[in-house]
């Protein structure tokens, strides 16, 4: 469960999948069969609390030195969560922990692998289990799940915080991957839990951010509402942050005739954002209708020679 970097050659990716965004996204308020999005956002507007209250301090610095408190941590990824649960992710694999965190998560468990406060957020985000066949959050790149790590998990150092070289701007203590790349480009995500941050880093390539953690994973829903980011279970997500919309209906046959992996062309990504319009995306997703359409197709792609919409390595 550690991070790992897997050897084999791929295409770069059009652009990074997880630039900021210049401005703060709306954000749909309604969250059907899950938790109550109004809870979540009364924790995300609350005022953000010293993971040390209650130790006398009162000083300005101290008061302010968290960004978010835990519990706004865990209503920004709850929101974020369930969010994708309404779209590709299937609901069924979102788990929440009990009010006092998941137990295999306690502290006699977990040890002193992180810094409390970081242990504090992993203990108690909520996870999607692993579906099958696995999906992608960002271009080859996973989320993960800490409420199935054992304890030989948490014995071993996080090697990757010796890669963690981001000008002393954060405790890599502080800091773990919530989203695991593979390959070259492959997108990591890791949150600093002190400043309430996020850096994106392509695997072999270069880092981003620091980001603010609200901000980023709102902007992410609005690649997805947009279709700039497009994920289905099984495959590789396509950014098509630089595809323009195109006018008019895509026909199979056009998908047919392409030479070039699907995928890798705009026409290839705009008929897939048509395929999933089609089947109510966003607001109305018919995630396993769709999903066997593409999988049809793409089956029909490979049958008459072509190269279809790559597959992800863990399915």
């Amino acid at each position: 469960m550690s991070p790992t970097r897997h050897s084999g050659a791929t295409q770069q990716p059009r652009s990074s999948a997880t630039q900021l965004p210049r401005e703060e996204p709306n954000v749909d308020a309604e969250s059907p069969e899950l938790q109550d999005i109004e809870d979540v956002e009364n924790n995300l507007n609350g005022p953000s609390q010293n993971a040390n209250d209650g130790d006398g301090d009162d000083s300005s610095e101290s008061e302010n030195r968290f960004m978010y408190s835990v519990d706004q941590i865990v209503a920004i990824f709850t929101e974020f969560y369930q969010f994708l649960a309404r779209l590709h992710y299937d609901p069924a694999n979102l788990k929440f922990p009990p009010p006092e965190g998941w137990p295999q998560l306690a502290p006699d468990h977990v040890g002193s692998w992180k810094e409390d406060l970081a242990l504090d957020v992993i203990r108690h985000l909520p996870y999607f289990s692993w579906g099958s066949p696995a999906t992608q959050l960002d271009y080859k790149s996973h989320l993960v799940d800490y409420s199935t790590c054992g304890p030989e998990f948490f014995a071993e150092p996080d090697w990757w915080e010796e890669y963690m070289d981001y000008n002393d701007s954060c405790n890599p203590r502080m800091c773990f991957i919530i989203a695991k790349g593979h390959e070259s480009y492959g997108q990591q995500w890791v949150v600093d839990a002190e400043h309430g941050q996020i850096y994106v880093e392509s695997l072999r390539c270069d880092r981003s951010g620091p980001y603010d953690l609200r901000v980023f994973l709102r902007g992410v829903m609005e690649k997805y509402r947009n279709l700039e980011l497009i994920s289905s279970p099984g495959r590789v997500t396509l950014d098509g942050s630089r595809v323009p919309e195109r006018h008019g209906r895509v026909s199979e046959e056009e998908i047919m005739a392409e030479k070039a992996p699907f995928g890798e062309t705009d026409v290839s990504v705009q008929f897939v954002r048509q395929v999933y319009r089609d089947y109510g995306w966003p607001n109305s997703f018919q995630r396993e209708e769709c999903q066997k359409y593409i999988n049809d197709l793409m089956t029909r792609l490979e049958e008459a020679g072509l190269e279809s919409w790559e597959r992800d390595w863990k399915s």
